[in-house]
């Protein structure tokens, strides 16, 4: 029965269904399939669900990752500029936020 339904373009779909055509369709879909079906596809759906949220949660901490090392090397490079036009490390590490320690090993590098 479902194959026969467009709830995007059946006005009478639309009016029966209103608000609920999601519901309805899911419940159509279902009624033809076995419990153990029905179970499988539930747990596919949340388990599909689960990884879409994991890939997207390791997709803004690689991103969050990436954007922290950019800044980093971003700051590296003005303080390169910076010791090159003879500025202090004191007023280097302020100026870019980079440690003493980090300065120093630009300067070690240089």
């Amino acid at each position: 029965m479902a194959h026969y339904l467009d709830p995007k373009n059946d006005l009478t779909f639309k009016r029966v269904f209103g608000e609920h055509k999601h519901l309805c369709m899911s419940l159509i879909n279902s009624a033809g399939y076995t419990k153990e079906q029905l179970d499988a596809y539930y747990q596919w759906k949340i388990d599909s669900m689960t990884a879409r949220g994991m890939l997207e949660e390791a997709e803004i901490r690689g991103l969050e990752k990436g954007e922290a090392i950019g800044l980093e090397k971003q700051a590296v490079i003005i303080a390169k500029k910076l010791l090159k036009k003879g500025m202090s490390i004191e007023d280097v590490g302020d100026t870019t936020g980079l440690s003493k320690q980090q300065i120093e090993e630009i300067i070690d590098r240089m």
